[in-house]
């Protein structure tokens, strides 16, 4: 097995936008922020938008996923 890190290329797209960042040393994923604030109605829906742009390394597999928190206790998802 290899011991290199992929490494997350990514570039901002406005002064709003936030870096991704992880959650701990052993998080698999990145934690991303939106670059806007929202005011969201009940049961509605919006597109967040976080201003940045990603290159998914090789060998890696992207993905944007809701944080297991967010989705059980208030139903925030993605999709």
């Amino acid at each position: 097995m290899s011991s290199s890190k992929a490494v997350l290329r990514f570039g901002k797209l406005s002064e709003h936008a936030f870096s991704p960042i992880k959650g701990s040393a052993y998080a698999a994923g990145w934690d991303l922020r939106s670059a806007y604030d929202y005011v969201l109605p009940a049961r509605g829906k919006i597109t967040a938008q976080t201003d940045i742009q990603i290159a998914v390394p090789h060998g890696c597999y992207g993905r944007v996923a809701p944080r297991s928190g967010l989705a059980a206790k208030f139903g925030i998802d993605t999709g």
